[in-house]
């Protein structure tokens, strides 16, 4: 799909389907193809998302794309463009559904090493707490 920085333009680009989990070196051709094809219709790529799905975290390494913090790197070399980078971001509601849900599933979540944990009951309390009230605080919390 691509989606428009300026103007009000989405639109599927192309539809695949696999019998199966698709490898990442496979996304990455259909990526790379997807951005040449797209560079050579005058669309400039800049950036992508995607979920953090096994296969996307293997294409993304594929590309070169790393979160660590001694090697982090967000973006690869444009393949229509060399002078340009197409950035590569997590979708952001995604991961905040899979936080939710790794929270209520373990009940716990340590993010940083020397840092606390996150519980669950903290969402809990305040929902217990917000749904007492008739002006909600939190009124998509369920």
């Amino acid at each position: 799909m691509i989606q428009s920085l300026a103007d009000n333009v989405h639109m599927p680009i192309a539809v695949f389907v696999s019998n199966g989990l698709i490898k990442g070196i496979d996304l990455v051709k259909i990526v790379v193809k997807s951005i040449l094809l797209l560079e050579n219709a005058r669309i400039q790529v800049m950036r992508m998302t995607s979920d953090g799905a096994t296969t996307n975290r293997n294409m993304w390494s594929w590309l070169g794309i790393s979160a660590k913090s001694h090697n982090f790197k967000n973006s690869f070399e444009n393949p229509f463009d060399n002078q340009c980078s197409v950035y590569v971001f997590s979708d952001a509601l995604h991961l905040m559904k899979t936080i939710r849900n790794r929270l209520y599933t373990k009940k716990a979540l340590k993010i940083h090493p020397t840092k606390s944990f996150i519980k669950w009951k903290v969402y809990e309390d305040l929902y217990t707490h917000d749904s007492k009230n008739i002006t909600r605080v939190y009124p998509k919390i369920d």
